[in-house]
């Protein structure tokens, strides 16, 4: 990715060659699927994990599209709007579970006073009802205390880890404050910084905190962002990569070092931190259902980025074309995102004014017309 941010250097930022023409198309219908694929698991039958979703999907679209909102106020934005899944979805399970244990209460009362008439038998079968009722539903939270002894973090390199990672936010966050200037490569480590440390739900959902930091500030134009994210959709390794591509065209081989260190480094300070703690963390009863919203949340970010790219890299009917080919292609047919990329680079070079030149006026100039 390196190589291909500074290849990307040599080229027209707004314009692009005939032979990558579908590029950008082919990798906007990969986060269609990516979107299609997790709903199935994410949504499923809940009304207020979708609802999330959409929300989530709105806003991002909405802020992203502010010219009164700055970049650098998005990328907080988006975060919090994790969070604020999250506790939506552990404030329904709270009230769920408080519902569950005053009828399963009344209805245990109701029963051992009709059969026997006893007071005590009926007060005791209230609580064990109580009891059951609340364990079948958020399952037991009993750890043994030798569930981590076998970590190999020491509390001490935890607790630094977790202090380090404190101390930049804090400083991010009086820096933003402040609308201080921050030297050109410490500003791309900490715009790397606040992507790696939110990023949640897959590769997928930092795309549309990618664009906020590097596409809306002048990095990089978007036709070289999507060139690049369909270059990582067929390189092995995980979608990160994506940032030593982006710091190359932004600063060169300094840019694209600072920005994979920016990028993995809140990861690896996480898993330090967290990892003596995981297990307990893990079975807390109130982790799970505020996942489950975090989720949903991540999944309307990435219905959000599929829909602002659509708009901005789909110009022409045969752009159109290539994106639902591929969504077709690589969701229904199984094909792997690679062989998905290439067809749709096939695709729209064939398509191009070099080869058949089919489907090349513009959506604006239909419109007009």
């Amino acid at each position: 990715m390196l190589a291909a941010g500074l290849g990307a250097t040599h080229m027209d930022p707004n314009h692009v060659p005939d032979w990558m023409l579908g590029l950008a198309p082919a990798a906007t219908a990969l986060i269609f699927v990516a979107f299609g694929r997790l709903g199935l698991k994410i949504v499923g039958d809940s009304a207020l994990n979708a609802c999330i979703s959409l929300i989530a999907a709105s806003v991002t679209l909405l802020v992203q599209n502010d010219a009164r909102i700055p970049p650098r106020s998005i990328m907080w934005i988006l975060p919090l709007m994790l969070v604020v899944g999250g506790s939506l979805t552990l404030a329904e399970r709270k009230y769920q579970n408080r519902r569950r244990r005053r009828e399963g209460a009344a209805a245990v009362v109701v029963e051992d006073q009709e059969e026997s008439g006893l007071e005590g038998r009926s007060a005791a079968s209230t609580n064990g009802g109580t009891g059951t009722e609340d364990a079948g539903i958020m399952g037991s939270t009993d750890v043994s205390s030798d569930t981590y002894d076998h970590v190999p973090v020491s509390k001490w390199s935890s607790l630094v880890a977790f202090l380090l990672i404190v101390a930049f936010l804090l400083y991010l966050l009086v820096n933003h404050l402040a609308k201080g200037v921050e030297p050109p490569l410490l500003h791309v480590f900490s715009s790397f910084f606040i992507v790696g440390i939110t990023i949640y739900g897959g590769g997928q959902v930092m795309l549309p905190l990618l664009v906020s930091v590097a596409v809306d500030p002048g990095w990089l134009s978007m036709d070289q962002f999507m060139v690049g994210f369909a270059i990582v959709q067929m390189t092995p390794g995980p979608l990160s990569n994506f940032a030593a591509y982006i710091g190359a065209i932004y600063m060169g081989v300094p840019g694209a070092i600072v920005g994979v260190v920016g990028f993995f480094l809140p990861g690896i300070l996480l898993i330090i931190a967290v990892l003596p703690l995981w297990e307990r963390v893990r079975k807390i009863p109130n982790v799970r259902p505020f996942l489950a919203g975090a989720n949903a949340t991540g999944l309307g970010l990435i219905l959000a980025v599929g829909v602002a790219l659509f708009l901005k890299v789909v110009r022409t009917p045969a752009d159109a074309v290539v994106s639902i080919v591929i969504a077709c292609v690589v969701g229904y047919l199984n094909y792997s995102s690679f062989k998905g990329v290439m067809f749709g680079a096939l695709l729209g070079f064939l398509f191009s004014p070099t080869c058949l030149n089919w489907g090349q006026q513009a959506y604006i100039a239909i419109t007009s017309s």
